[in-house]
């Protein structure tokens, strides 16, 4: 909440940010000036447009059993915690990276030892 300033940020949003090679960084820049819009405009259409298209490739759950998988991959590999040890670290990097408690307890189901 700001007090002097008007709250500009939308509820249904979230930040990314992202380091881009210099010569990019340029080019977004002079286009932004010269075309007359935001870099956050070019930045969400460029981001949107990709969104669309992998959606169709992969969706929601498919993409979850990928992390489930992943996961599982990982513990396979790890002998020096026991298994519950190994369910707080994950639950705890996926609400690091901002998961929902629901793709969080779903991705956590498909774990096994």
């Amino acid at each position: 909440m700001s007090i002097l300033s008007p709250d500009s940020k939308k509820k249904d949003c979230k930040f990314v940010g992202v380091q881009v090679p210099s010569r990019d960084y340029s080019y977004l820049n002079l286009y932004t000036m010269a075309k007359g819009v935001s870099k956050s405009k070019v930045v969400k259409e460029v981001l949107n447009k990709w969104a669309n298209e992998e959606r169709k490739k992969d969706n929601e759950v498919a993409l979850l059993n990928e992390i489930a998988n992943r996961i599982n991959n990982r513990w396979k590999s790890l002998a020096l915690i026991t298994f519950e040890q190994f369910l707080e670290v994950v639950e705890h990097e996926l609400k690091e990276k901002g998961l929902s408690s629901a793709h969080i307890s779903y991705i956590i189901s498909y774990i096994h030892k």
